[in-house]
């Protein structure tokens, strides 16, 4: 989900893989999941005319059922499943954390974070901190986690 040129890059896979070789890669499944709403689409939800950056897009691009399985088959490779998974994924601490966490590491979405106005920012940081609440048990956040896993043989 992060190469600038994924035929490219899956075709370079296919190359390195021996003759009975397998590939397993694992993308974002669609934006649309609870770490990603609460936080990047409270922004986009609160700043009017927001769109998310090019880069933040790109994370979730495979996601869609089929089209990962689509760049794979293209590349050459044989033998191509597909599945959506959603699983458990907690975070040990506060919302807050959770929000810090995020501005620290989500880098396709920094751009749109640093367009925040320091007039704005207090009311949206306090939004997206009351949305991640909702996950909230007291001592751990309880999201989940979609993602797209496809394997394929050379």
């Amino acid at each position: 989900m992060f190469f600038s040129d994924l035929p490219r890059a899956l075709n370079e896979m296919r190359r390195i893989l021996k003759p009975t070789g397998r590939v397993i890669l694992l993308v974002w499944g669609p934006m649309h999941q609870p770490y990603f709403q609460t936080t990047i689409g409270t922004v986009l939800r609160l700043l009017p005319g927001a769109v998310a950056p090019e880069s933040g897009r790109k994370m979730f691009a495979l996601g869609d059922e089929g089209v990962l399985s689509q760049a794979i088959r293209q590349a050459g490779f044989s033998q191509v499943t597909e599945e959506l998974v959603t699983v458990p994924w907690t975070w040990m601490g506060t919302p807050e954390e959770v929000w810090e966490y995020f501005q620290d590491v989500t880098v396709p979405f920094a751009s749109l974070i640093q367009s925040i106005s320091a007039e704005s920012r207090d009311e949206i940081d306090a939004e997206i901190v009351k949305a991640i609440s909702q996950y909230y048990d007291g001592t751990s956040i309880k999201f989940t986690a979609t993602a797209n896993i496809a394997v394929a043989a050379k």
